[in-house]
């Protein structure tokens, strides 16, 4: 677990009301060539799945997806990002109840990503 304890809820509140904003420019990162800027957008998923909890629910057709799509293992570096998008699935099959995203993942190894 990243952290020792629960985040306070001040902090999660404040993260739910303001993390849709950035997932666009978070989700654009993701598939940049620099490993840099991909492991901090990875990192920065995973903090924000922690901070929303149950919250991402409502936001799983457009989250999966988008890091369906991000796992191209090509490099040893892309083995680090791969293993970070296991832990944020991990964090979501936490928070999230297995129905309201398993017809996304399914669609997604098919190749044919569904949204709703």
């Amino acid at each position: 677990s990243p952290f020792v304890s629960r985040p306070r809820l001040g902090s999660r509140f404040f993260i739910r009301g303001h993390i849709r904003k950035y997932w666009p420019a978070m989700f654009r990162e993701i598939r940049d060539i620099n490993i840099d800027h991909r492991t901090k957008a990875v990192n920065l998923a995973l903090m924000g799945i922690i901070y929303t909890e149950e919250y991402m629910t409502s936001h799983l057709d457009k989250f999966i997806p988008n890091f369906i799509t991000s796992l191209r293992v090509v490099s040893v570096e892309d083995t680090i990002i791969a293993n970070k998008v296991g832990q944020l699935f991990y964090y979501i099959g936490i928070y999230c109840p297995y129905s309201s995203y398993i017809h996304i993942i399914k669609s997604g190894i098919s190749g044919e990503l569904v949204q709703n």
